[in-house]
């Protein structure tokens, strides 16, 4: 084979090798962090002032104990602003959802594809995410007890973080973004 030829192969097989790995690195099952908004409203990533526009005056503003908290958002310093159990983390003038609790108040994030509130019922879930129920896991959590966990991607594309939908009784309780440490 000649030197040209060896190229023009060896280019078409890097090529080939690249589409390969991208069409691994797509998600077939995700929900959007882009197109979410809180309450309809509002970006997942805000303006605190908004926020508190939006949901009211929060119910507690806590600075958190950083050596227990394997990752974060902002990874600087923050505090975590609550309405019920609903966490969202702070830092500066901006604020970013954590944690949505169904059970403590009237937040829902709404998607074109789906809106996350307490209607939402595990069937649902097995219709739009049938992987992410197949990986479900029983876990314990504070103040919920035992909940089945479902992970879903926040992107089509391969990132670290998901959401954790937790159910009990086949409802959606809690609504987790999850990064790992």
């Amino acid at each position: 084979m000649s030197y040209p030829l060896k190229i023009l192969a060896y280019f078409l097989l890097s090529a080939f090798i690249q589409k390969t790995d991208a069409v691994k690195a797509v998600n077939p099952e995700y929900i959007d962090w882009k197109t979410l908004k809180i309450n309809n409203q509002l970006p997942l990533l805000c303006k605190k002032a908004e926020l508190i526009n939006l949901l009211g005056t929060a119910d507690s503003i806590k600075t958190p104990h950083y050596e227990d908290i394997c990752a974060s958002y902002f990874g600087t310093a923050f505090k975590y602003l609550y309405f019920g159990e609903s966490q969202f983390e702070t830092s500066g003038t901006m604020a970013v959802v954590s944690t949505i609790d169904l059970e403590s108040g009237n937040i829902k994030l709404v998607s074109p594809m789906i809106t996350l509130d307490k209607s939402v019922t595990l069937e649902m879930i097995k219709r739009m995410f049938p992987i992410g129920v197949k990986n479900a896991e029983l876990i314990e959590v504070e103040k919920k007890g035992k909940v089945l966990s479902i992970k879903v991607a926040t992107s089509k594309k391969e990132t670290d973080d998901a959401w954790l939908l937790l159910f009990r009784n086949g409802k959606l309780v809690r609504i987790d973004h999850w990064i790992p440490c």
